[in-house]
Order: C-alpha cells, then sequence, then structure tokens
C-alpha cells in the first residue's frame, strides 16, 4: 500500500476538497449525502484529508434539539488552525435553557386552573 500525498489522492478525495471549496463549511452529515457515500468512509477521508492539511475545522454547530451529542465540527478548505471544540453544557445549564423554552408549558402544568380552555361561555356564567 503507498502512501497517502497530495500528489495521488483519490477520486473521492477530490470531490470532497471540491464540495468544501464550493459550497463552503461542511458538516460529516452534510458530505456523506452529497457524496453518496457511507459515513464511515467520509470519516476517514476527512481524517486523511486533514493530516495532509488540505481542509480544517473552522467552526462547531450545536446539534438540533433531541439530538445526542453537543457540537457538529464543520470543515473548510484550506490549511488553517482547528478551533477548539466547546465545552458541553453542564446539567444546570441544559435545565436552564429547557425552562427557558418551555415556561408556559411548565407554567400551565403546574397552574392548570389558570390556564383552563377559554371558551365562548367562559365568565358569562357564574
Amino acid at each position: 500500500m503507498h502512501k497517502l500525498t497530495r500528489d495521488n489522492l483519490s477520486a473521492d478525495n477530490k470531490d470532497i476538497i471540491a464540495l468544501v471549496s464550493d459550497i463552503g463549511g461542511l458538516s460529516r452529515r452534510e458530505l456523506e449525502l452529497l457524496t453518496k457515500r457511507t459515513l464511515r468512509a467520509v470519516a476517514n477521508s476527512l481524517m486523511q484529508l486533514r493530516k495532509l492539511k488540505l481542509i480544517h475545522i473552522g467552526r462547531y454547530d450545536r446539534q438540533p434539539k433531541g439530538v445526542a451529542g453537543n457540537h457538529i465540527p464543520i470543515y473548510f478548505e484550506g490549511e488553517g488552525p482547528n478551533v477548539k471544540r466547546p465545552q458541553r453544557l453542564t446539567r444546570k445549564e441544559t435545565c436552564k435553557n429547557y425552562r427557558e423554552r418551555n415556561k408556559t408549558t411548565i407554567s400551565a402544568r403546574r397552574y392548570p386552573k389558570a390556564y383552563a380552555e377559554v371558551g365562548v361561555w367562559r365568565g358569562l356564567m357564574a
């Protein structure tokens, strides 16, 4: 097996570099969908391209709500410094964010009479 260098890149690795340079920052999942390769194959290619300093991690995005994990690395073309992964949220911060997003739902569960359904006749008849 030969050693991978900038001169002897595979067609798949060249496709990834072309996509990242044309579109801009892409995540591993987006590259998987665009190249129609498996996630493991894309991950291996990204690892090789990072070792050759052809791509780098430019930023981290937060995961969508309900998805495990905290941050998604976004890859950019060129030799640049890799951004450090942000720290995970503590349980206290996670709970605080949840309470802020769901204030009315939590309040409605705690005080059901105050959030009773409002009908046409509510308040007219004692």
